[in-house]
């Protein structure tokens, strides 16, 4: 799917760094707008999760600002040796129905100030899970367009912006084969924020805090994130169930991973009304050797 992002202000030169903050959120009118698209032989109310690896995001940067003198063929020649600019790369995998009216942070990158013209992101390894079969993943999930997704658009970054990429999973397609088959066609928006992005939760490692100030470090993919919290702001330890939280500040120490949710801010801040641990992975035991 191809989208057009227009953002306002006016074309200027090339130069200087911008600071890009990319999250993914769902439709914020969703649960039922994001879902309809599903074909009837998927209900809806019988899915449990559909997630997927986001694995690389990259910004096409304009070689050269094209202006009002340029001819056509000049024009398509500037955005075709456009620079591509990475603004993530890894693996980190995201439920499309955990995102309905929520954002989730991808990652905080500097990047050439410009014009772009392009968004690319690429996916894989769908899986698919029903509320009746939860220990049944699905996986043979064939997606569209060879697991890329191209957004077309036109906005600009001024040298010392501090932005907030929006990627917006506006709906989903996905539509039963048979067999265990499915096809699955995300439908993607981008929007360009200034200020705040509403309900959204950060995962990272805590590098330090104060408790004095109720102000947290938090090192996430690509830089940190300054997290302020209330005396209000609820606590939820690795053992506490969805409902009750337990934890006090003081149960929050350096090194530890937990997930923010609040308010992020454009200059990559944030205010959290909750913060949950993380429990830490256990590793098997080594096998003995009458196993």
């Amino acid at each position: 799917l191809l989208v057009t992002l227009f953002a306002a202000g006016c074309l200027q030169e090339d130069g200087g760094k911008a600071m890009l903050t990319t999250v993914f959120t769902g439709d914020a009118s969703a649960g039922a707008k994001m879902l309809d698209v599903l074909k009837a032989e998927v209900p809806v109310e019988d899915i449990e999760s559909l997630t997927v690896t986001i694995t690389r995001i990259v910004l096409d940067k304009a070689a050269d600002e094209a202006d009002e003198g340029d001819g056509e063929e000049e024009t398509i020649e500037k955005l075709e040796n456009a620079e591509q600019i990475e603004v993530f790369s890894g693996e980190m995998r995201v439920n499309i129905l955990d995102l309905a009216g929520v954002s989730q942070l991808i990652s905080l990158e500097e990047v050439p100030a410009g014009h772009y013209t392009k968004i690319r992101l690429e996916i894989q390894d769908p899986e698919l899970v029903f509320k009746a079969e939860p220990e049944t993943v699905y996986t043979n999930i064939h997606l569209t367009a060879n697991d890329r997704l191209f957004i077309t658009v036109d906005f600009e970054l001024e040298d010392g912006d501090n932005r907030v990429l929006v990627l917006d999973f506006g709906g989903i397609h996905l539509v039963a084969l048979g067999n265990g088959d499915y096809n699955l066609t995300p439908q993607l928006r981008a929007e360009l924020e200034i200020l705040t992005v509403e309900s959204t939760f950060v995962q990272g490692v805590i590098e330090s805090i104060d408790y004095e100030t109720n102000s947290i470090v938090l090192a996430v993919e690509g830089g940190q994130i300054a997290v302020t919290y209330g005396d209000d702001a609820e606590i939820f330890l690795a053992s506490d169930d969805d409902v009750t939280p337990t934890g006090l500040e003081t149960d929050l120490l350096a090194e530890m991973e937990i997930i923010c949710f609040g308010d992020l801010f454009s200059d990559n801040t944030m205010t959290a009304s909750r913060i949950e641990v993380v429990p830490e992975e256990v590793e098997d035991p080594a096998p003995t050797p009458e196993e």
